[in-house]
């Protein structure tokens, strides 16, 4: 592992360490990037909202992004759904971790092809799969299984998120116990843990509840939706809120 692996380590265990679920707000260009770390974001990451549930933002936009934060925070980045042909390869140094969907894969040899994505990746890069809560829907594998394989090829982390962003929060489409148990699972073998999909802030204090390293928001910290552009006292208040939940308010 090079520094910049070796630093980033470091901020994903500084935030896992502290016993507090950190804010990730997605982003897809640096000035987007500027307002969600003006707010108080704990993690950048990358994606283009237009282009699916995580959709990838250009190789430039992504280099945009990580320039703009300028190490200030990990940043991270969506590279689209297995299969799309994103190339991987080639993110900039600075992104900590990049992360995969497994939509429309259930009936693929995903865990093969997800296994090459991983070690495609460059070397300061860390490697994280996404679940999906409305797996059925999104046609891909059981949270259970992309859990199981995450451990079994070394992923940094796990996601669970929303494949579909009009067909509710992810804590209302997954068991609770169930979700619950796959987090605990997950941070028990030291992984970053990160809950997502249609995060309401009326919602933060739940999903912080659920004991995940990070709560992630797009369209929360947006005006005009998940579509629109994010706002830096949107991000503040999302921010404010999670803190008073760490601190049991």
């Amino acid at each position: 592992m090079n520094v910049a692996a070796d630093l980033c380590a470091k901020d994903f265990a500084d935030l896992a360490s502290r016993g507090a679920t950190g804010l990730l707000v997605s982003v897809r260009n640096a000035s987007e990037a500027m307002a969600a770390l003006a707010g108080g974001a704990d993690v950048i990451d990358v994606k283009e909202p237009n282009a699916g549930p995580l959709g990838a933002a250009s190789l430039d936009a992504i280099a945009g992004v990580v320039q703009a934060v300028a190490g200030a925070v990990p940043v991270t980045a969506a590279t689209g759904e297995l299969g799309e042909g994103f190339a991987a390869e080639s993110l900039p140094t600075g992104v900590a971790i990049a992360k995969l969907g497994l939509a429309g894969s259930a009936d693929r040899p995903w865990r093969r092809q997800s296994e090459r994505w991983a070690a495609s990746l460059p070397v300061s890069t860390s490697a994280v799969l996404v679940a999906y809560a409305d797996w059925q829907t999104a046609e891909a594998p059981a949270p259970e299984e992309v859990l199981s394989h995450a451990v079994e090829i070394g992923c940094r982390g796990m996601v669970f998120d929303t494949w579909s962003k009009a067909g509710g929060c992810s804590l209302d489409l997954l068991d609770a116990e169930i979700l619950k148990a796959l987090i605990r699972q997950a941070v028990a073998r030291g992984m970053l843990t990160v809950l997502a999909g249609s995060m309401m802030p009326e919602r933060l204090g739940e999903a912080a509840s659920y004991g995940p390293t990070l709560v992630g928001v797009r369209g929360a910290a947006c005006v005009g939706g998940r579509a629109g552009h994010v706002n830096t006292d949107r991000v503040r208040m999302l921010a404010q809120r999670l803190g008073a939940c760490r601190r049991g308010r």
